[in-house]
């Protein structure tokens, strides 16, 4: 909504709605004992961040032009690919191989 429309913020919600006009933190949650069965998933979320702007262009792609998830995850992460690069830095595959290469291939990247 905040890329399609010229929104105008009212002054002073801050005590209504929270900082930053009621900005939030989302944090992901897994079940107790995740972390240390799946170190390298753990890795990739701890690592894994969005902003309002990345959130919409993504369900922009999926809202107004039609994509399935996967088309619009592709699309999204094939720029800015720094991004993709800082969520898998020093994460790796089932194997051991580094994460990133398999992911990009996979994404046709």
């Amino acid at each position: 909504m905040n890329t399609k429309f010229d929104l105008k913020y009212l002054k002073g919600g801050d005590a209504y709605y929270g900082p930053d006009f009621g900005g939030a933190t989302v944090s992901t949650q897994v079940r107790k004992g995740y972390l240390a069965e799946c170190p390298q998933v753990g890795k990739l979320l701890k690592q894994l961040t969005f902003n309002v702007d990345i959130e919409s262009e993504g369900m922009g792609y999926i809202l107004d032009d039609g994509m399935s998830g996967k088309e619009a995850v592709r699309k999204l992460l094939a720029n800015p690919p720094e991004m993709l690069d800082a969520w898998l830095d020093g994460v790796t595959t089932v194997d051991g191989s580094p994460a990133l290469p398999a992911v990009k291939a996979d994404l046709g990247l």
